[in-house]
This record gives structure tokens, sequence and C-alpha cells, in this order.
């Protein structure tokens, strides 16, 4: 028992280390679970981005498409005159 006291401040050091270790694991922990939060967020952030993107691009795609049936719809109503297609029906042809 006094060599439990004799050496009380050693032990109150090492019982100060250890509280301030465990400290600092807690604070470690709460900024890196911050930290996956704020790139989780991120990644949905893209992924909504990309969403985004690719049904603009099928919408340029499938407005484009209708032009181009459009165009080809304008050019094969116009009859044939003859051997040689008319030259507004060539133009509109080379349009595509």
């Amino acid at each position: 028992m006094t060599a439990l006291l004799k050496y009380w401040k050693l032990f109150a050091v090492a019982g100060a280390l250890a509280g301030a270790a465990y400290g600092g694991w807690w604070v470690r922990d709460a900024q890196a679970t911050k930290e996956l939060a704020q790139s989780q967020t991120e990644i949905l952030i893209a992924i909504t981005d990309q969403r985004l993107a690719e049904r603009e691009l099928r919408a340029a795609e499938d407005a484009a498409r209708l032009l181009s049936r459009e165009l080809e719809d304008q050019a094969n109503a116009q009859p044939a005159t003859g051997i040689c297609l008319p030259i507004e029906r060539v133009l509109r042809l080379n349009l595509r």
C-alpha cells in the first residue's frame, strides 16, 4: 500500500495520458465521420449531375433523330420528275 502511495504522481500522469489519448481518438473519429459524410454527399451530387446530363443528352439525341426523320420525309415527299432529282431535294438530303 505504501508503494502505491509512493508512486501516486506516476499513476496520475499515466491516467491523464490515457484520458488524453482516448479523447484524441474520439475527436479524430468524429472528424473522420464528418469527412465521410461530406464525401458521400459529394458523390451523390456527382451522380445526380451525371444522370441529369445523360437525360439531356438523350433528349438532344431524340430531337436530332426526329429532325432527321422529318427532313428525310420532306425529301421523299417530293415526287421525282424525270431521271434527275430536283436541286431542292438533293440539297435537303445533303443537309443530313
